[in-house]
């Protein structure tokens, strides 16, 4: 006997052969595996789904029928899955992976409109991707990021097709039609953080990091409200139109909005040290929490007042979604998807090393109908007639709403100017405060607030979990000297960096600017940006094997 694997198989429970290749469930990893039966070379992850442990498997294939009519799914015309009908019928029946819908012929499976799409960024191009289809993940290009690009936020929706995503590189916000790959401009500035979109309203809002607030803009008239002031710099937005409420991450709480009402609703808690990511539940009735600086996920049940961990010491996470009762997250210079069910800490993960590199800004979001979305949300500022803003009311009606410098008209659905005294005059009867002016953002409709301004006034970041990039831009402070370039001018990996200190499961990478896993050192791939860890590294194999020359 002769050992063509080792200490990769963790715990096989049931195995089979066909042809060049063996197949195994595996109980410690919870998935099914396969590789050469001769050299163990190939080998592959087939199946990996949370919460569900593989037993028992077997093959099936006309060539191990011993007796018995052929089978009618020779030469087929099903373009994935073919299933026989029992016997004694002769007739088969075409299906499709759980992302896809068999055609009007019931032959070919095609992309269907009806079910939602988990979409996945990284710093050039925006991906479908369906980890949960049997066989090896599915993902497929579905946009690519204008030149200078830098994506830096994702917003899709559960109505319609559009993507929204941030273009740092080029300062802009743009629209995707992930069916017709059409892209437009929205709005331009360096001001946009995350973002958000609401489709009952057709509302935008974006955290801007110049005035430290989240503001609301109307793609239907382009008007602009601050829809919430802070005194530090909001890390985290998510809009949750089943609950017609904007939740914002700041340094030690959440904070629920309801939109033209001046109440605000607070969650302290002392757990949250930089609440970055957040995503809503319908089937938890909650809000998941990606703690960065906490290396932590938290939960906030809708209505309760208090914060609880779901998963603790894990990476940094950046963006999360919720898809089909699984929550999906990623992580800072991570290239897996990881997810678990919203019931079980149970953890799966998928590595998407061929599409996302340690460098990547990743995001996710979930565009399409979702099953568990609600379908008779108040959509009143649909067909509504206000000016410039128009916010939903709970379950039936709208509210119309002003952009600074303006009130509404008897009529309430007009605006009209009406500026107060000692502000800033944009000269064609707009007005801003004047705090605006020279802030970095535009804020006049012909961009007066921003002529003439010597030096741009920033507002200053959060020092109790930030650092300032040069450019303005706020970012967390565990993120400065790191190794990563995560302000946008690149300004947080300047030459004069200290040395990073490396834990003791780390290795220091050569230029002292990355930690990497320790047992990602000589695994034949370059996790290090100067390829450190995988220098000098000489393998012995053993005398039944053969020695690459790369060693």
């Amino acid at each position: 006997r002769r050992v063509i694997l080792d200490m990769v198989a963790k715990h096989p429970f049931s195995m089979a052969v066909f042809e060049d290749s063996l197949y195994w469930s595996d109980w410690e990893m919870q998935e099914i595996v396969s590789c050469n039966k001769f050299n163990g070379k190939d080998f592959k992850t087939l199946v990996k789904e949370a919460g569900i442990r593989p037993m028992g498997i077997t093959l099936a294939h006309p060539l191990l029928i011993q007796s018995g009519p052929p089978s009618p799914c020779v030469d087929s015309p099903c373009s994935h899955v073919c299933l026989p009908k029992p016997l004694p019928s002769t007739e088969f029946t075409c299906a499709c992976p759980s992302h896809l819908v068999l055609d009007s012929a019931g032959t070919a499976c095609e992309d269907s409109s009806l079910t939602s799409t988990l979409l996945l960024s990284t710093s050039t191009h925006i991906y479908s991707l369906h980890p949960q289809t049997i066989g090896l993940t599915s993902h497929k290009a579905i946009g690519s990021i204008p030149s200078p690009g830098l994506l830096t936020s994702l917003a899709a929706n559960s109505v319609d097709s559009m993507v929204y995503f941030v273009n740092r590189g080029a300062e802009q916000i743009l629209a995707m039609d992930r069916e017709t790959g059409s892209v437009n401009p929205v709005m331009y500035g360096d001001q946009f953080g995350a973002i958000s979109y609401d489709p009952f309203s057709n509302n935008l809002f974006w955290v801007d990091v110049h005035k430290m607030s989240v503001v609301v803009h109307s793609l239907s008239s382009s008007a602009n409200m601050v829809a919430v002031s802070s005194t530090s710099s909001p890390l985290s937005m998510v809009f949750v139109p089943e609950k017609n409420r904007l939740v914002v991450g700041e340094n030690g709480k959440i904070s629920i909005v309801q939109l033209g009402n001046p109440d605000v609703q607070e969650i302290v808690s002392y757990k949250l040290s930089s609440p970055g990511s957040l995503v809503y539940s319908a089937q938890a009735d909650a809000v998941f929490i990606g703690d960065a600086a906490s290396r932590a996920i938290y939960r906030w049940d809708w209505g309760t007042e208090e914060v609880v961990p779901v998963l603790e010491n894990i990476g940094e996470v950046v963006s999360m979604a919720v898809k089909d009762g699984l929550l999906y997250w990623v992580e800072k210079s991570g290239t897996s998807l990881l997810w678990i069910s919203i019931y079980n800490s149970e953890l799966s993960w998928l590595p998407i090393n061929d599409i996302a590199s340690p460098n990547d800004l990743l995001h996710l979001s979930l565009s399409g109908q979702d099953a568990s979305s609600n379908n008779s949300a108040n959509m009143a500022c649909i067909t509504a007639h206000c000016s410039h803003l128009c916010f939903n009311e709970d379950t039936s009606g709208h509210t119309c709403s002003c952009p600074y410098g303006m009130s509404l008209s008897r009529d309430k659905m007009t605006c009209q100017e009406d500026c107060p005294d000692n502000v800033f005059s944009c000269g064609d009867g707009q007005c801003v405060p004047q705090s605006w002016k020279c802030d970095g953002t535009v804020d006049c409709t012909n961009q007066a607030d921003e002529v003439n301004c010597t030096m741009v006034e920033l507002a200053r970041c959060d020092n109790s979990t930030q650092s300032t990039c040069d450019d303005g831009a706020c970012i967390l402070s565990s993120w400065w000297c790191d190794g990563d370039n995560d302000c946008p001018d690149s300004s947080d990996e300047k030459e004069d960096c200290p040395a990073l200190v490396c834990g003791e499961d780390r290795f220091s990478c050569a230029d002292k600017r990355q930690c990497v896993l320790a047992h990602w050192v000589c695994d034949g791939g370059e996790d290090c940006a100067d390829g450190s860890d995988e220098a000098d590294c000489q393998v012995s194999c053993p005398a039944e094997q053969f020695q690459c020359e790369d060693r």
